[in-house]
């Protein structure tokens, strides 16, 4: 079955790159960030963070349907 896999590279960064992320914050706001992607069901392939920014890499899978009409061609005869 095909499908396709996007692999996204997110930054957001504090205002005026402000270095306001404390070692303290840290877990905090990365466990926030887990918590609400599980909740989601985002999956994170990598998710770090420095005093002015922080960096999330997401993978993001897409199975497409299979078409409606696929399921008559089977099963049918040609001499209809």
């Amino acid at each position: 079955m095909p499908y396709s896999k996007v692999m996204l590279h997110c930054i957001w960064a504090t205002k005026a790159r402000a270095p306001i992320i404390s070692k303290e914050l840290k877990p905090l706001l990365l466990n926030h960030i887990k918590e609400n992607s599980f909740n989601k069901e985002i999956h994170i392939d990598c998710l770090n963070c420095v005093e002015e920014h922080i960096h999330l890499l997401i993978s993001v899978v897409y199975f497409p349907p299979r078409p409606k009409g696929r399921g008559n061609w089977f099963g049918t005869s040609s001499f209809g």
